[in-house]
């Protein structure tokens, strides 16, 4: 829901109606406005063709499936919340907006977006443990591990120190590895 009213803020920002609602929105003619304001969500930059939150541009287009499909739904229980002048006229519109983001989100928004969220991961340097640090916890987790096998010597019902002790060994496989 706060992928679609961002949405809908940018969208009323491009089309300059602060009184459009979400059903509004789902409607062909504004596709490329839709499109527009999801890019802007993501912080597209055109220039250097990169989104600063790629995610959220793509799975707007999930979520406006999933928008269009429920007004469908309403509109033809005919819920009171729904108000619509032209009910058939409504739902084609509502099906070929449905069959637009289904067809050209990809190209227009999520292949891109899903491009530079790739290329982030890539960029990323990945940070490991310097040695020390793991022999120092190694050792730690083996004292801790020594310590619940002599308190379950004296007392083998000992649920805390059966669960630190799994929790331990647990840890040694793992650094081990």
């Amino acid at each position: 829901m706060r992928e679609l009213a961002r949405l809908l803020i940018e969208l009323r920002k491009i089309v300059k109606n602060y009184k459009y609602e979400l059903a509004d929105a789902l409607n062909p003619t504004i596709f490329d406005a839709v499109i527009e304001s999801a890019k802007r969500i993501g912080g597209y930059r055109s220039e250097s063709k990169t989104y600063e939150a790629p995610s959220i541009s793509a799975h707007i287009g999930t979520s406006l499936k999933q928008a269009s499909e429920l007004l469908i739904r309403l509109i033809l229980k005919e819920d009171r919340s729904i108000k619509c002048k032209d009910k058939e006229q409504q739902l084609k519109d509502i099906k070929r907006f449905r069959e637009l983001v289904i067809s050209q989100w990809t190209t227009e928004v999520s292949s891109l977006a899903f491009k530079n969220m790739h290329e982030k991961r890539w960029n990323k340097p990945v940070i490991l443990p310097v040695t020390e640090d793991i022999l120092t916890f190694k050792e730690y987790v083996t004292r801790q591990a020594n310590k619940s096998l002599v308190f379950l010597e004296k007392d083998i019902n000992n649920k805390k120190r059966v669960q630190k002790l799994g929790r331990c060994s647990a840890c040694i496989d793992y650094t081990v590895q």
